[in-house]
């Protein structure tokens, strides 16, 4: 799967978890979801699951603690993806 192909479908499902007043427009890789999207942590479960969902995949829970930015998500989605 091509990482624009991730992108496409992996940044609407965190846009559903940005809060209002944080521009959802001009996501960018290195943008962290707690500090710079300020996500709510427990919300960063149901992206899991909805990642999960999307792709058709498992994310390991030791996994789940290193999603920190999206580039983060992107990667482990790409490496599941890839293997």
């Amino acid at each position: 799967m091509e990482i624009e192909e991730i992108k496409s479908k992996l940044l609407p499902i965190i846009s559903n978890y940005i809060p209002d007043g944080i521009d959802k427009e001009n996501l960018t890789p290195e943008m962290d979801l707690i500090k710079d999207l300020q996500i709510n942590s427990a919300y960063i479960v149901d992206i899991v699951i909805e990642i999960e969902e999307t792709f058709d995949m498992t994310i390991d829970d030791d996994a789940v603690v290193n999603i920190n930015t999206i580039q983060e998500a992107i990667d482990i989605i790409a490496q599941a993806k890839q293997g």
